[in-house]
């Protein structure tokens, strides 16, 4: 069964990476047995960050860590939100692995202890030993050839094509060997059948050259890409596709289950994930603190210039919005969205604030769609950034 395609699909299990918690296992164990939610229609959430983290791991080993202030950080997000899809279909598959475990031949419920040695000792070994090994050496090779091959696209204009370089492994598969060597342009078609990193365990790579094409072997259907590697992770931020066993042969409702469990998980429209969300602010408000807190800027409609303090810029990140990781993006690039903004409205204090006098709103562009910074004007005729909303408030 489902076992056998796994253990078929990763023949040669690597040495260990990551380390499971083992307080995360026990802890699903207990909920398991106790029935505290339904393997088929849930997702445990304690597995599934277990499991993203690893897979997180792997993607910063391979492509590196990237903060907003750096180039591909879009794009890292994007690895990151498939690895949270991944790992919630491996979750999925894990929990009902363990609960098959439950009724004894009988069909009668195993006495807790019986029903915990038989999970440590037929299904956890075989999940979080062989596969996870597997997947998180392959996703730290596969992060890496995602890391290259956006390199690769950035540089086509000076090395056009790609030469396929030699396993390191020290006992490399057969079904690549023909292919080592190839040179084709970074545009050929061939590479979207074939490349580095479309088996379990691959260790060949590519580099990019500007030496002339050379000619593609006949394979016919052979050494088609292995199941779950027959996407190129450069392009799509996906370490694994959907072709993987975990999805295409899933237990019933995963999908429905993975569904919830990301929306559960995301803030706003679209993909931000909740633990990225709070990363990020994080990340900008600590920039924010040496960057911008103490400078000043002028802004059209107003005739004094407008100041940035921790306040203000706490207030704005932790601000709801439809794109939460995009209006976080904003604080960032505050200064010109300000200085190039459209003044809006002015509007007094109502809250009975003695220092407060009233706010301007001046309009701003967030994913192509207006948003209003929040400009405060104190008593004393002072004028403070103090946050970013995506509708101004209608009076009652």
């Amino acid at each position: 069964g489902f076992r056998m395609v796994m253990n078929g699909l990763y023949a040669d299990t690597l040495e260990e990476g990551f380390v499971f918690d083992g307080k995360v296992l026990q802890e699903a164990i207990r909920k398991i047995y106790g029935k505290d939610f339904n393997t088929l229609t849930d997702i445990e959430r304690g597995l599934w960050n277990e499991f993203w983290k690893a897979f997180n791991e792997a993607t910063d080993t391979g492509f590196h860590k990237r903060s907003p202030f750096q180039d591909d950080y879009a794009f890292y997000r994007e690895l990151r939100y498939n690895n949270a899809v991944f790992a919630a279909f491996k979750a999925h598959r894990f929990q009902n692995d363990i609960a098959s475990q439950l009724l004894d031949e009988d069909g009668q419920l195993k006495p807790f202890d019986i029903f915990k040695r038989d999970v440590e000792k037929f299904v956890s070994p075989l999940h979080l030993e062989s596969w996870l090994q597997t997947e998180y050496a392959t996703a730290v090779i596969r992060a890496h050839q995602a890391s290259d091959w956006r390199r690769f696209e950035r540089d086509k204009d000076v090395l056009p094509r790609l030469r396929w370089v030699e396993s390191t492994s020290v006992h490399p598969g057969e079904d690549h060997r023909v292919f080592w060597g190839i040179i084709r342009s970074i545009d050929d078609p061939f590479w979207s059948a074939h490349r580095p990193g479309d088996r379990w365990n691959c260790k060949c790579s590519l580099e990019a050259t500007d030496e002339a094409e050379t000619d593609i072997p006949d394979t016919g259907n052979l050494y088609a890409p292995a199941p779950g590697l027959d996407n190129n992770p450069g392009k799509d931020a996906k370490l694994f596709s959907d072709t993987h066993p975990y999805i295409q042969n899933a237990y019933e409702g995963a999908k429905e289950a993975v569904r919830k469990l990301i929306s559960r998980e995301t803030l706003g429209q679209g993909r931000n994930l909740k633990e990225d969300v709070k990363r990020q602010r994080q990340e900008i408000k600590s920039w924010a603190v040496g960057n911008l807190v103490g400078k000043t800027v002028m802004t059209p409609g107003l005739g004094a210039p407008v100041s940035f303090t921790v306040g203000g810029i706490k207030e704005a990140l932790n601000q709801p919005h439809k794109s939460p990781m995009k209006k976080n993006e904003a604080v960032r690039n505050i200064e010109s969205l300000l200085r190039n903004g459209r003044y809006a409205k002015y509007a007094s204090d109502e809250k009975g604030n003695p220092m407060v006098k009233g706010y301007h709103y001046v309009e701003i562009d967030i994913d192509g769609e207006p948003s209003f910074a929040v400009i405060r004007e104190m008593t004393g005729g002072e004028l403070v950034f103090y946050s970013i909303v995506e509708n101004i408030k209608k009076k009652e």
